[in-house]
């Protein structure tokens, strides 16, 4: 039988989505004690029926996990390009892409000797809306 919880739970991946549409970076909490909420809880603990309080997350992240494709999937993709799991500073873990200044000003995805893990990331917005972080 499915949680009456989850099921009266938001639709937190259109409302984080629609915050990062504007630019911003916001992670859910509960509004009592101010825990960050993963992605996967989608409630606050013990009580479903309450709305999370969405705050502006600090965009300091630290690189957990991340593999580079070197074959080209999709043409928004091209090879090769990382996928990371980062973790916020507040908590909540993010799939995302981690670039570095190249040459002109634009960011470029890092490569395998780019990439530590454990090292310090911040969140950044690409003039076509998307979220990276950047090293």
């Amino acid at each position: 039988m499915k949680d009456p919880g989850i099921a009266a739970a938001p639709d937190w991946s259109t409302r984080f989505r629609s915050f990062i549409e504007a630019r911003e970076l916001r992670i859910a909490t509960d509004p009592d004690t101010g825990e960050a909420l993963g992605y996967r809880q989608r409630v606050v603990q013990g009580l479903p029926g309450r709305e999370p309080a969405w705050i502006a997350a600090s965009g300091k992240a630290t690189l957990h996990s991340f593999t580079v494709y070197h074959i080209t999937y999709a043409e928004e993709f091209a090879a090769p390009y990382n996928v990371a799991e980062v973790a916020l500073e507040e908590g909540p873990i993010l799939v995302s892409t981690v670039m570095k200044p190249g040459g002109g000003g634009d960011l470029v995805a890092c490569l395998r000797d780019d990439l530590v893990i454990g090292m310090g990331l911040r969140a950044h917005f690409r003039a076509d809306g998307k979220l990276v972080f950047v090293k």
